[in-house]
């Protein structure tokens, strides 16, 4: 392969004139960075992924668009992230994270940061819902194709990878129920959004199939934001349990457990725990908790895989993928009636 002297002498140029054209300084004229390129592609010469960029008037640069603030905090946020990088790295590509909270904001900071990528993965969580549709044309007025981390409304036909979280919630009630348990109930506190009711539609309907109905004391959906405490829950029932209840977040999860333990509840002996996500403090509490797990990482690869065919202007197929959750068993739950616990079920 040929060097950069090399080439230089051929065109009778300066090896400094060759660094210049790869580091695309303004300081080269076009009519001489286009003889360096050619020369380069006739050689197949390659330093860098910077070099082969500017061959393919590329950027070799993936934008990765996330909420400041809470949204930094979201435990879809890091496993994904990681699964984005690694991803990106493994393709010799860059990534730029660009975070933003509020309209302006994100006018602003995608302005600038957009000629500097190829495209934007953008996770849309509830604090970009609001206006995702004008950070769609933006980016799009821009030339910039995009893959969304959660879908967005089916008419705007965005490239998305998601979680398919009612199929999460179905999983929940099915494991409480080969378990033998029959008054089952569910919590979900902070936000209401679309993940938590697909989650709460899921596992109502897992019930229903197996004909049990959830009363509507033992469904605390939470529309509060940032509730800290499950409290409020238990001492409306008092002794009126259920015997399961499916947590719609480990966090949440955690919540119950700490709530139970102050009540003087045996997880899993009297009551059954299943949370969702299956985030690192999920083996760092006792019991260890039975949980759904949310394939964040693969969901950061998928749209990494998604976004560079849609910078190609090809369309994937499918548009959308949802990826399947996996029951992971450990041990907050428990069959009714095994180790001597309660026998409400």
């Amino acid at each position: 392969m040929a060097t950069q002297t090399e080439i230089a002498r051929k065109l009778g140029l300066s090896q400094m004139t060759v660094s210049r054209v790869l580091n695309d300084s303004p300081l080269v004229t076009a009519a001489t960075k286009q003889r360096v390129l050619g020369e380069m592609r006739k050689r197949g010469y390659a330093l860098n992924v910077s070099a082969r960029n500017l061959v393919s008037r590329r950027t070799g640069t993936i934008g990765v668009l996330v909420p400041g603030g809470l949204g930094m905090y979201s435990p879809t946020f890091l496993p994904a992230l990681c699964g984005i990088g690694d991803e990106a790295g493994s393709r010799h590509l860059n990534m730029l994270l660009v975070t933003a909270e509020g309209w302006r904001d994100c006018r602003l900071k995608l302005g600038e940061a957009a000629p500097k990528t190829d495209g934007f993965i953008v996770f849309n969580f509830e604090e970009f819902r609001p206006f995702a549709g004008r950070i769609l044309k933006q980016l799009r007025e821009r030339g910039k194709s995009v893959v969304l981390i959660q879908p967005f409304k089916p008419h705007h036909r965005v490239p998305y990878v998601t979680i398919d979280n009612e199929s999460g919630g179905r999983q929940a009630a099915e494991h409480l129920i080969g378990l033998g348990h029959r008054r089952l109930g569910c919590i979900g506190l902070g936000y209401r959004s679309k993940e938590m009711d697909a989650r709460l539609a899921g596992f109502l309907g897992g019930c229903r199939a197996a004909g049990i109905e959830v009363p509507d004391r033992w469904i605390c959906q939470g529309t509060k934001p940032y509730t800290t405490s499950v409290a409020p829950f238990f001492s409306c029932l008092g002794s009126d349990l259920p015997t399961g209840i499916f947590a719609f977040s480990d966090r949440v999860a955690r919540l119950v457990l700490y709530e139970c333990a102050g009540r003087g509840i045996s997880v899993p002996e009297e009551l059954s725990v299943v949370g969702f996500n299956d985030d690192a403090f999920a083996q760092m509490m006792l019991p260890h908790l039975t949980t759904i797990r949310q394939l964040l990482y693969e969901a950061g690869v998928e749209a990494v895989g998604r976004l560079l065919p849609v910078a190609r202007g090809e369309d994937p197929v499918p548009l959308g993928l949802a990826l399947e959750p996996a029951l992971v068993v450990r041990d907050s739950t428990r069959r009714v009636g095994e180790g001597g616990g309660s026998s409400r079920g």
